[in-house]
C-alpha cells in the first residue's frame, strides 16, 4: 500500500473523483486572502517507484463563498459537479466528460438553507439533488434548466434519525447507502460511532465501531467520524442476508480506516483531522482524503 501527502497550501473544504481517468475536482479555501477555488486536477504518477505524485490544474472557476458538501455523478453525457455553500445555496456545474473544464457558469439556488448545509446527494440518471442542512431541512432541487427549484422533503428526517436517536448515538455526520442494496445503510458520528442497517428492519442497528459496538471492533477514533463510505472495492457477502459490506471511515483523530467482518484496519493515521475522502470510481483502490492541514492525501491499495 502506497501513503502520500499531496500539500495544497490552501484549506481543502471537499474533493471528488471524476468519471475521468486520474482526475479530480478540488474546493479550496485560501486563508490569507478568504477567496475560494474550484479546481479540476489531474493526478500525475511518479516516473519511478517511491516518489510522491502530484496534481496538475486543468481548470478553475473562483467561488463565491466556503464549499460545506460537495458530491458529483453522471449520466451519459455529463458529468454533475454540486456545491453545497456556507451561505445556505447550491451551485451545480455540468461539465463534458470528454473536454472537462469549468468554462461555463454554474445552476445556482440560493438561500436553500437558512445555515449550513451539512450534506447532499445527486442522482445519476435526472441529477436531482437533496440538500440536508443544520437548520432542520432536507430539499428536493429538481430540474436542471429552466425549471431548477427547490422544496421541502417532509418526514425523511424522521425516518432515518429516529432509530439512531433512541439508541443515544448523539450526533450523526454522514450517511452512505450501498449503490446496488438501497435498502443498507451505513451512518458515523459522535464518539467515534459507525452503525450500520437494514432499512426492511430499522429498529435492528449493527454497532460496527464506537459506543454499542459488541463485535470488539475499535476503529481507535474516539472523536466525530466526518464520512463513511461502503467500500466499493470489497463486497464482501453482497449476497448474503444480513450480512455487512466492508465500511470504511475517517474521523477527526485523524484516522483512515476499513472495518470488515468485525475488524477494523487502519489504512492512515494522521496528526490532524480528516475530514472528508472519496474512492476511485473504476477499481476503488485509490483513495484520496482532505486532511485539516491543508494537504490532500493520497493511498493506494492493492487492486
Amino acid at each position: 500500500m502506497e501513503v502520500h501527502r499531496i500539500p495544497q497550501g490552501q484549506y481543502v473544504d471537499g474533493l471528488r473523483w471524476l468519471p475521468i481517468p486520474s482526475t479530480l475536482a478540488l474546493s479550496l479555501w485560501d486563508a490569507d486572502t478568504g477567496l475560494s477555488t474550484l479546481e479540476i486536477a489531474f493526478l500525475q504518477d511518479p516516473e519511478q517507484e517511491g516518489q510522491a505524485p502530484w496534481m496538475e490544474t486543468q481548470a478553475s472557476w473562483d467561488l463565491s463563498t466556503r464549499t460545506s458538501a460537495m458530491k458529483s455523478s453522471s449520466n451519459q453525457s455529463n458529468i454533475a459537479l454540486a456545491l453545497a455553500s456556507e451561505t445556505g445555496s447550491l451551485q451545480v456545474f455540468l461539465i463534458d466528460a470528454m473536454n472537462p473544464s469549468l468554462d461555463s457558469a454554474p445552476l445556482v439556488l440560493e438561500r436553500l438553507h437558512k445555515n449550513v448545509p451539512s450534506a447532499l446527494d445527486i442522482q445519476k440518471d435526472t441529477l436531482q439533488c437533496v440538500t440536508v442542512g443544520s437548520d432542520g431541512r432536507i430539499n428536493l432541487v429538481q430540474g436542471m434548466g429552466q425549471e431548477f427549484n427547490g422544496g421541502t422533503i417532509a418526514g425523511l428526517v424522521e425516518l432515518l434519525l429516529s432509530p439512531l436517536q433512541s439508541d443515544g448515538v448523539g450526533s450523526i455526520h454522514t450517511v452512505d447507502v450501498h449503490q446496488s442494496r438501497k435498502h443498507l445503510s451505513v451512518v458515523g458520528g459522535s464518539g467515534g460511532t459507525v452503525l450500520a442497517w437494514d432499512l426492511r428492519r430499522q429498529n435492528e442497528l449493527h454497532s460496527l465501531a464506537g459506543r454499542g459496538c459488541k463485535s470488539g471492533s475499535s476503529t481507535g477514533a474516539e472523536g466525530e467520524i466526518w464520512n463513511v463510505k461502503l467500500d466499493p472495492a470489497l463486497q464482501v457477502g453482497q449476497g448474503e442476508s444480513g450480512k455487512i459490506p466492508p465500511v470504511l471511515m475517517c474521523s477527526e483523530d485523524g484516522i483512515l480506516a476499513l472495518i470488515e467482518s468485525g475488524m477494523t484496519t487502519e489504512l492512515a493515521v494522521e496528526s490532524c483531522a480528516i475530514n472528508s475522502f472519496d474512492v476511485d470510481l473504476e477499481l476503488g483502490s485509490e483513495i484520496v482524503c482532505a486532511l485539516e492541514h491543508e494537504s490532500v492525501l493520497y493511498v493506494k491499495r492493492s487492486s
